[in-house]
């Protein structure tokens, strides 16, 4: 019994309610297995996904395209059901690749951008091949009055309402105003435009509508702009560990935190945390589909809110590892909800 399962710690077990002999087993660090007979024997379900923590997941809006997980172990690429692959080229080359996020261009499903610390990508092709794009260096009127400072890509956002207009954020810039970077023809050209921001980095960048932005500032809390950059102020303090904004209703966003969900509805002005039907403190990840459902992943599952986060409700079925770090929501129809295990496993279901 159990052959083929690994020499790790058996974390759970479920039994498919419909075919009979189908047995699922997640195992601590190394990932998920399926048994097609009662669980005499086991194999990894999941090609080419390795063992280890999921840190983020990226899924297509549009649901046509590729799924992208970071590993604590590397960078996986999904093409097909169960199908994942490596990718090191270009992020790293013979090692395992560690970046910081995947965008996708909002009028142009093909066009993606990777970016991490100060380097960022483009694909035209859905990603399967990436360039560094070129970049004009500070002008000569920049260089006289001693701006030195290049963007940094630790975070990166689409301005909703024009696709050329970017914003980049800093992983470590340390003159005022330079914590963020803004391009308006396409990532050519970049300005600063964080001023305001009390910080050296911007963990993560949210953006609601045109020209209103989020940035995630670690301990500094998150800070926002109306007016496309020009001013920066902060609206919460604190540090973050995920942030999502309802498309449905722009001036609604969530912000998860090791001490609980906290939901804004307007536009960040002000704060509550929400706790019906939620269990634990410390939430992971947040994501929200376009009717405004939302979804929270904690130590204890995916949690679901159909009434705008006032109320929560597990919703665990077939989720055989409960400690949920990532999630991302994938269009198409139907639509999906993906979920990254701590187990090292990529699950997802139909938006319900």
């Amino acid at each position: 019994m159990g052959q083929g399962l690994g020499d790790f710690l058996c974390f759970a077990v479920a039994f498919h309610p419909r075919k009979k002999g189908t047995v699922y087993a997640g195992a601590a660090g190394d990932g998920f297995y399926r048994s097609t007979d009662g669980g005499e024997t086991f194999e990894p379900f999941g090609k080419g996904l390795a063992a280890g923590w999921v840190d983020r997941i990226w899924a297509p809006p549009s649901g046509a395209g590729p799924l992208f997980a970071q590993l604590k172990v590397g960078l996986f690429r999904l093409d097909a059901p169960g199908e994942w692959r490596e990718i090191q080229r270009p992020f790293k080359d013979g090692e395992p690749a560690k970046i910081d996020g995947i965008a996708w261009d909002k009028d142009s499903p093909k066009k993606l951008y990777a970016f991490s610390a100060s380097s960022w990508w483009r694909s035209e092709d859905g990603g399967r091949t990436w360039a560094k794009p070129e970049m004009k260096g500070p002008s000569m009127k920049d260089l006289m009055k001693g701006r030195l400072d290049e963007p940094q890509f630790q975070s990166f956002v689409q301005d909703p309402g024009d696709a050329k207009t970017l914003y980049a954020g800093s992983w470590s810039n340390r003159e005022p105003g330079t914590a963020v970077f803004k391009s308006t023809d396409g990532g050519k050209k970049w300005q600063p435009a964080g001023t305001g921001i009390a910080s050296e980095s911007v963990k993560l960048l949210r953006a609601a509508s045109p020209g209103t932005v989020f940035a995630a500032c670690g301990k500094e809390g998150i800070f926002r702009t109306t007016d496309g950059g020009k001013s920066w102020s902060a609206v919460r303090p604190g540090e973050l560990l995920d942030l999502a904004v309802d498309p449905s209703k722009p001036d609604r966003l969530y912000a998860g935190t090791k001490e609980g969900l906290f939901r804004s509805t307007d536009n960040g002005a002000t704060w509550s945390r929400v706790t019906q039907g939620l269990k634990g403190d410390e939430v992971e990840a947040v994501a929200v589909a376009r009717d405004g459902k939302a979804f929270a992943g904690t130590f204890d599952g995916v949690f679901v809110s159909s009434d705008g986060g006032t109320t929560w409700k597990p919703m665990n079925e077939g989720l055989l590892d409960t400690d949920v770090r990532a999630l991302a929501i994938s269009g198409g129809s139907p639509a999906r909800l993906w979920a990254g295990l701590a187990g090292g496993s990529v699950v997802s279901t139909e938006l319900p």
